[in-house]
């Protein structure tokens, strides 16, 4: 390999994408701006210069330095592998914030705080929902305060596992999902066949409380929509209604179910077209 192209890859390849995507390692920040992983807690990386610092080994350099220590290959080995990684490889990096822990096999969500007080203003005062509503939702455990005083929504398995959540930064106004979530929607109730079908959790849960109690709710951040039916379909969900205040979704639901060839009736309606008022707190999550 030319000494261009391996000082190319040195400078052009992000060190920490390698340890990432090449080697599986996660990624937390650390302290004056460096990066640290879960696995190796003297294992450091300087993004300013694209290097590692590993005192426990006694050893510092760039990329392909530490795929050769990491992978115990030769320089030349390792040169090879990067430039075969910088061809195939694109995938995202995450880093991992500080108090993040793993809950369950491959879902990373923030750490809990004692305190409720924080999410329960936001969800009762700035997000309007019913202060029944949102106590119930926090005795399900199915929203909590992280400790940063953020409010995370999370979805379990049959088994009670978590395997997804949603946070809403609270003083930034961002929402994401957290690292290794599941894109299979909220759910929220008991399999009635009646089901109500938004996408961001809070404005589907407030709209939900103008419907009949029997109808369930399930929420599709991000637009994962057809996924989330769909692998609730697929676990039995039995349907023969559903609703949404969402145009472009309604076209999605139909287009699904030309697709499948299940019969469910479909109906959307906007906001302030409903004419049955049932108060939120008569419903149940």
């Amino acid at each position: 390999m030319k000494e261009k192209t391996i000082i190319n890859l040195q400078k052009d390849i992000s060190i920490i994408g390698v340890a990432a995507n090449l080697f599986g390692l996660h990624l937390i920040q650390a302290p004056r701006g460096y990066i640290q992983t879960q696995e190796y807690e003297d294992l450091l990386f300087d993004m300013s210069k694209n290097q590692f610092i590993w005192p426990g080994q006694g050893k510092r350099g760039g990329v392909i330095e530490f795929i050769s220590l990491y992978s115990g290959i030769s320089y030349a080995s390792s040169a090879e592998k990067l430039l075969d990684y910088s061809r195939h490889n694109h995938q995202k990096v995450y880093i991992y914030e500080q108090g993040e822990v793993l809950e369950t096999e491959g879902l990373w969500i923030p750490a809990r705080d004692d305190s409720v007080q924080a999410i329960r203003s936001f969800l009762q005062d700035s997000c309007n929902l019913s202060s029944e509503t949102v106590s119930k939702l926090i005795d399900d455990y199915r929203v909590y305060q992280d400790i940063e005083k953020n409010c995370v929504f999370v979805e379990y398995d049959q088994n009670n596992h978590p395997i997804s959540a949603y946070r809403y930064r609270i003083k930034e106004n961002q929402k994401s999902f957290c690292a290794g979530s599941r894109r299979t929607g909220f759910y929220f109730g008991k399999d009635t066949g009646s089901l109500f079908i938004g996408n961001d959790v809070i404005t589907t849960l407030k709209a939900a409380a103008n419907l009949p109690p029997e109808y369930d709710v399930l929420c599709c951040p991000e637009g994962n929509v057809i996924e989330a039916l769909d692998q609730r379909l697929s676990k039995g969900l039995q349907l023969h209604t559903m609703k949404t205040n969402d145009i472009a979704m309604e076209d999605q639901l139909k287009t699904y179910m030309q697709k499948t060839g299940k019969m469910i009736q479909i109906e959307c309606f906007v906001h302030g077209d409903m004419q049955h008022n049932t108060p939120a707190e008569e419903r149940e999550m």
